[in-house]
């Protein structure tokens, strides 16, 4: 009886260690999955900076919703609507090996440009410039401005 008593004392012990180690083991793997998500840290990037970008046609990504792309966009700018799945992934089969790029919105309260740039991360590329005046402050400071369909 003793015995018996005793293999189902260690038989216990042993599955109860065994769950432990496999749920320390999938939280690891949580905790891990949410370091690399949070490896994204986008780049604050200014006027001063875009605007070199963009005279040297270097990508440059709109994320604001297609009919105010149209209404009029920063030149050589390409259209990556927040929620385009499409779009998302037309960049990224045309310019992924460019590894970097400037993203924008409407200006500093604007969220899309950090949701597309995280977004674009995700698909590959290496570093994400956010252009935090956005739109509004390339209209403010009266720089060329250029409308076409996306």
């Amino acid at each position: 009886m003793k015995k018996l008593l005793l293999q189902a004392v260690i038989l216990s012990t042993v599955a109860i260690l065994m769950g432990l180690a496999l749920n320390s083991a999938q939280l690891v793997s949580f905790f891990s999955v949410q370091q690399l998500e949070s490896d994204y840290a986008p780049l604050p990037m200014w006027l001063d900076d875009v605007q070199p970008w963009q005279r040297n046609q270097q990508l440059i990504v709109d994320a604001r919703p297609a009919s105010a792309f149209e209404q009029g966009h920063i030149p050589g700018a390409h259209s990556v609507p927040r929620g385009d799945s499409t779009a998302l992934q037309a960049l990224v089969d045309c310019c992924v090996a460019q590894a970097q790029l400037v993203v924008y919105c409407s200006g500093l309260d604007c969220e899309d440009s950090f949701i597309v740039g995280q977004q674009l991360f995700d698909a590959g590329f290496t570093t994400i410039f956010l252009y935090e005046e956005g739109f509004a402050g390339w209209q403010q400071a009266g720089l060329v401005i250029e409308r076409s369909a996306p």
